[in-house]
């Protein structure tokens, strides 16, 4: 790479300035900031020429008018620098546009954690995503894809917005009530940034078939779906790994919330969980639930649920960003401590009747009782 003839871009979330006359200091946060020995003001004045549109030999030429210093001092300096996510080298000049103006907190907050913001924005923006449920949770998921600049979208949901859905839901409004939940959803996404593209479809996912036809077109799905429990999930299971589309899952309930990813190009499935963790006990709970007529409330509320939606994007964002291996495991989010820890660690199992060999002992019980076309 040759970072002579590139334009290096300061972080504006990196605030530097003097700590004493000897010391310049950069960050203002608890961690992540330190002092440089800077008393004549040689990395000063190079980092206020790191403004995107001066290349690096450039901003050499300038510094030696007053600095006798060797250019590749400068070169590694800034290495330095973009290593700490304190700038970004840039290939073009950087122009302050309304893309970059709509987008610099988040290329902000993306370079400070030592990628390269502008390519991880741009990665955001041209991402399809599909929300299958578009209730309390789909919906928080749908706000947080919006900000992030995801601009690509498909929502599913066949449902209509009624008036216990405002207690759990910011965005819906009494006149909302009675309008279907995808119809809400691209009024929303278009008034928040007309550059969207969503779409929407009012369709029922009772099959592997329907849900495959709503996420064909998709680069990962976030599941929201909640009934039938269990069948819901195996259905959008199924479809992914036919598929090989990426899936994020997440469950809201009183205590607590929990999601997990799986990632079928490198990942087991829902039915190996289910194969993994299936006995007697868990079959008789099973087995109970689908029995029992009893119809619970949700027992949920709007700060719940941002809490758990905000923990599925995060562990989102660290998977595809960071390349962290956060799958096939699920993290359980308290409510009460915000604590997180990772409750079940589950493998590709070779009795799943998903992606496992069809030749093994599958547990026929547990995949009998949550059957799914």
């Amino acid at each position: 790479m040759n970072y002579k003839i590139m334009y290096p871009l300061w972080n504006l979330d990196k605030f530097y300035f003097k700590w004493d006359k000897q010391t310049l200091r950069i960050g203002t946060e608890d961690t992540g900031s330190w002092n440089i020995s800077d008393p004549e003001g040689i990395w000063e004045q190079m980092i206020g020429l790191c403004n995107g549109n001066r290349t690096t030999a450039e901003i050499y030429l300038s510094i030696t008018n007053d600095f006798p210093i060797k250019e590749t001092v400068v070169i590694d300096a800034l290495k330095q620098l973009a290593e700490s996510g304190c700038l970004t080298f840039l290939m073009d000049p950087f122009i302050m546009d309304d893309w970059a103006s709509r987008y610099k907190t988040n290329i902000a907050y993306f370079t400070s954690k030592n990628v390269n913001g502008f390519s991880i924005q741009k990665k955001l923006n041209s991402m399809k995503v599909t929300i299958l449920g578009l209730g309390g949770g789909g919906f928080t998921i749908l706000t947080h894809l919006v900000s992030l600049g995801v601009e690509n979208i498909h929502v599913v949901d066949f449902d209509k917005v009624d008036l216990s859905n405002l207690s759990r839901q910011v965005v819906f409004k009494e006149s909302d009530i009675n309008r279907y939940k995808v119809d809400v959803g691209i009024e929303y996404c278009k008034a928040r940034n007309s550059n969207i593209k969503i779409t929407q479809s009012k369709r029922k996912i009772e099959n592997v078939i329907d849900a495959e036809l709503e996420i064909s077109n998709s680069d990962w799905v976030f599941c929201c779906l909640d009934e039938p429990a269990y069948v819901a999930q195996r259905i959008v299971n199924k479809a992914c790994f036919n598929l090989q589309i990426p899936v994020v899952f997440g469950f809201c309930q009183k205590e607590n919330g929990r999601t997990f990813i799986l990632d079928p190009a490198r990942t087991g499935c829902v039915d190996c969980l289910f194969s993994q963790i299936s006995n007697n006990q868990f079959v008789h709970l099973v087995r109970s639930l689908k029995n029992s007529n009893f119809q619970p409330v949700t027992s949920a509320t709007s700060v719940t649920i941002n809490l758990l939606c905000a923990l599925m994007i995060k562990n989102w964002l660290d998977n595809i960003i960071y390349k962290k291996n956060n799958e096939n495991q699920i993290i359980r989010l308290d409510f009460n401590d915000f604590s997180t820890r990772s409750v079940i660690d589950f493998n590709k199992q070779e009795n799943c009747p998903t992606c496992g060999n069809k030749s093994a002992n599958i547990p026929q019980k547990i995949f009998d009782l949550i059957a799914i076309d």
